[in-house]
This record gives structure tokens, C-alpha cells and sequence, in this order.
């Protein structure tokens, strides 16, 4: 199931007016995991990696290959990993993972 992120969400906090050219919407398991995992400073910089992505799903991201082909990584705090897919006609990011490198 899947929710749009919204001001009061844990994850994402929109302070800017400017308008967005994409949505995130983010799986309810990869939900949990940033809740149960991540520390506050952890989720401040997750916060901004989103906030890019809004703008730029390009920006800082590497393409997975084999049977997750069509799956974006971004890397960050060099220890963790967040998955998502970008649907450029829907104007979508929808983000389905958060693990640390090592439970990849």
C-alpha cells in the first residue's frame, strides 16, 4: 500500500512554496523501516535527499541492474540505501526501500 508523503509525515517536511514537478508517494514498509531504524539526524538527511529528488529524480542516483533493472539507489551516510522507481509520465517517485548496506 502505498500513501502520499504529506507535511506531517516523519520522513518528509516541505517547507518551500516553489512548486514540485514530481510526487513521492513511499511504501508503507519502507516506511516502518525509516521509523524503527533511522535516528533523528539520520531522518534530517534523508529529508534532503527527498527533497532533491522532487525536483530532479536524476540528481545522485545509480541505476540497479539484472532482476531490479528499472530500480534507482541513492547512497548516503555511506552505510545506507534507499530504493525507488521513477514514473516520468505520472510525474511519480515512489520510494520502496531503506536498508543499510549490509542487508543488501
Amino acid at each position: 500500500m502505498l500513501r502520499q508523503l504529506a507535511v506531517q509525515d516523519d520522513l518528509y517536511i516541505s517547507s518551500s512554496n516553489i512548486p514540485h514537478v514530481y510526487r513521492i508517494e513511499i511504501t508503507e514498509t519502507a516506511q516502518k523501516k525509516i521509523n524503527k531504524r533511522s535516528e533523528p539526524f539520520l531522518r534530517k538527511r534523508l529529508n534532503q535527499r527527498v527533497k532533491k529528488l522532487e525536483n530532479d529524480p536524476k540528481i545522485h542516483r545509480k541505476s540497479l541492474r539484472g532482476p531490479l533493472a528499472g530500480i534507482w539507489e541513492i547512497r548516503f551516510e555511506r552505510r545506507w540505501r534507499m530504493w525507488y522507481r521513477v514514473y516520468d509520465k505520472q510525474k511519480l517517485i515512489e520510494i520502496s526501500a531503506f536498508k543499510r548496506k549490509d542487508e543488501i
